[in-house]
């Protein structure tokens, strides 16, 4: 059980520390609330029987303290849908939250001025829904000379042998300039 109950701790700790929270104390004390909360939701649940591991509980845990905790920071949208988590973490990142206000992470009781502000400000919005759209087929742009164009196509159609010895002439052409180049 303590085994189980270290591995938790340690992987909220580093999930913890992926989210940018740099105070080893205060990464300590919000990883034994979400370690604690894990464990009576699992006593809850299933009277005591370990059937759900418990570093998974706290790693879902810690995400729903997290979004929650982002839900009372972020504004509603326009159209009543919340912020989703990425969105919050994008926030708080381009806000350097976790550098600036390093003990303002998961606290609401400690909510530094200017913090809201900041974090409404770095919301990146995104643009308009996908639209489905109608293509229409252009003819084709062939340069500058078309004609000639046409008619070198046209020679290229009608005489194989001739866009063979053209492939082949400019091949060798290349091999005669690199031969040279090199022996200058």
């Amino acid at each position: 059980m303590a085994a189980e109950w270290d591995e938790a701790f340690e992987k909220v700790e580093n999930y913890l520390r992926a989210c940018r929270v740099a105070s080893r104390l205060h990464r300590a004390r919000l990883a034994a609330v979400i370690l604690q909360r894990a464990i009576e939701k699992r006593n809850a649940t299933s009277e005591g029987s370990p059937s759900v591991h418990l570093a998974t509980l706290a790693i879902d845990e810690a995400r729903r303290l997290i979004t929650q905790w982002m839900s009372g920071l972020l504004p509603p949208r326009s159209d009543e849908r919340p912020y989703t988590l990425p969105e919050g973490y994008l926030a708080l990142y381009l806000c350097d939250a976790p550098m600036r206000w390093p003990n303002a992470f998961l606290n609401p009781q400690l909510s530094p001025p200017g913090f809201s502000e900041t974090l409404h400000a770095r919301l990146v919005k995104t643009g308009p829904e996908l639209e489905v759209s109608s293509m229409v087929p252009r003819p084709l742009d062939r340069g500058l000379i078309p004609d000639l164009a046409d008619s070198a196509r046209e020679t290229f159609d009608r005489f194989p042998i001739l866009r063979t010895l053209f492939l082949w002439l400019l091949i060798s052409a290349g091999l005669v300039f690199l031969f040279w180049y090199t022996r200058r």
